[in-house]
């Protein structure tokens, strides 16, 4: 995430704050707080319920819920209807006391039923089918384990609910409305689990919205498990199982120094500082790593210009450092990736580590790494050339051998190795005789007889 993500303060199990990101979960959109009704007819709260205005409107009191709720905007009242423990069709806001009113009537909440009013604004859910709910049923075999996208696994308990009810705040931001989350799948709510700071370690679900528009109930304790079916509405439960890490060192390795193994990427040389945390720092993103060196080497791959992609075009800065928590009470995603360190903050269980030098492959011009790095394919392809030539020199060997060994052979066919004619002289002194003659060629060779074998000599003919 980039460097104008949302940066929120958590408690982890030290009692520390720190800065953490909020990583995929559901931002709240930058929707000015409107003490009166606004002039867009339309707006969106946090957890995705969508109102259309109606201002200077008002309607039926059997509408409305039986005791009012103070707001300070507007829009505070619409967010709360989002978060209710009951279906809530709109919102009826008094602007001279600040006065907020849920509609709780579903038949009586419409549009057609407005009458003006120069003294209350309404605004309605639009469309009403937001409010539909999904198949009550589990959507998992009970007992077994289903895990997010990053990982985490979680026990299905279905129609089980947990005490204590409701949920807690990832974000510190008790009371607000966006720590009431809206999912459409069990597994959405899960992922929002994964994704929570502090720890959160089970999640309960309501598929049909019987307890309102906010169905999915982050938990940060294992509660006692309880029936689900409510009467008005059905909940089903997942538990965290977090997994084991890697057999390391613990939170304070041996050697304080460490060297990223990302081949053919940048490189990052760490200093390690262990039981500390960082705070105050900008955070690029937070991800789940087994150990220390994982999450170091996470920070030395990380792409600060295909991370700006995916954030609109918004410039990323590179990763500077890590904190990584080994005992994940600051969360599943226990390794958080650093575009500032921060200040030092004692933490028994986390470690710092900070980026010292980096190393390019592909920006380095001159060294010794860089020639290295180059002369490796160079003599590969110098001895894949020799390699070739040795072995077409033996087979052209090969072929020569194969030919003698035919020629030499008593069944092979005898064939002439000289011409059929060829021209001789008969001279024995210069000038004398009778000239050249043509006369027979030698016969064939062929091999010598053994010396059993007849010889006949023939005696050259005189002058």
């Amino acid at each position: 995430m980039g460097s104008n993500a949302l940066l929120v303060m958590l408690l982890w199990g030290s009692g520390l704050a720190r800065a953490w990101p909020s990583n995929r979960i559901p931002i709240p959109r930058q929707v000015e707080a409107t003490a009166t009704c606004p002039s867009t007819s339309t707006y969106s709260t946090p957890n995705g319920l969508n109102f259309t205005s109606h201002c200077n409107s008002a309607i039926s009191r059997s509408a409305y819920s039986d005791n009012p709720i103070t707001s300070t905007t507007f829009t505070d009242c619409m967010n709360t209807c989002s978060t209710t423990s009951t279906p809530c069709y709109g919102i009826a806001f008094t602007e001279r006391n600040s006065t907020c009113y849920t509609l709780t009537n579903g038949t009586l909440a419409t549009e057609p039923n407005l009458t003006p009013d120069s003294d209350v604004d309404i605004a309605l859910v639009d469309p009403v089918s937001q409010l539909t709910g999904v198949d009550d049923s589990c959507p998992f075999s009970n007992n077994t384990l289903q895990a997010t996208t990053s990982g985490l696994d979680f026990e299905i308990k279905c129609y089980t609910d947990m005490i204590p009810f409701g949920h807690y705040c990832p974000w510190n931001l008790v009371d607000d409305p966006w720590c009431k989350l809206h999912t459409d799948t069990m597994d959405a709510c899960m992922e929002f689990c994964a994704e929570a700071h502090p720890l959160c370690r089970a999640v309960s679900w309501n598929p049909d919205l019987g307890n309102g528009f906010g169905n999915c109930y982050l938990k940060d304790v294992n509660g006692t498990l309880v029936s689900g079916e409510h009467g008005g509405y059905v909940i089903h439960s997942a538990l965290v199982q977090l997994p084991a890490l890697l057999d390391d060192e613990g939170p304070c390795p041996s050697s304080l120094n460490y060297t990223s193994t990302t081949f053919l990427q940048v490189r990052k040389e760490f200093e390690i500082r262990c039981y500390e945390a960082r705070g105050g720092t900008g955070n690029l993103t937070t991800v789940h790593t087994a150990s220390l060196e994982i999450c170091m080497d996470r920070c030395a791959s990380y792409d600060p210009i295909a991370d700006s992609e995916s954030n609109f075009g918004v410039e990323t800065p590179e990763c500077v450092g890590v904190v990584f928590d080994r005992s994940m009470a600051g969360g599943y995603e226990n390794c958080a990736l650093l575009s500032e360190v921060g200040g030092s903050m004692g933490d028994i269980n986390s470690t710092f580590a900070r980026v010292t030098k980096t190393v390019d492959p592909r920006e380095e011009g001159s060294g010794s790494e860089s020639k290295a790095w180059i002369a490796g394919p160079v003599v590969g392809g110098v001895a894949g050339v020799v390699i070739l030539g040795v072995v077409a020199w033996w087979w052209r060997r090969r072929r020569m051998a194969q030919g003698a060994e035919e020629a030499l052979s008593p069944d092979a066919e005898s064939k002439p190795v000289v011409a059929p004619y060829s021209i001789v002289s008969t001279e024995t002194d210069h000038g004398t005789g009778n000239g050249p003659v043509e006369v027979e060629a030698r016969p064939p060779q062929y091999e010598l007889p053994g010396a059993d074998s007849p010889q006949t000599r023939h005696e050259l003919a005189g002058h």
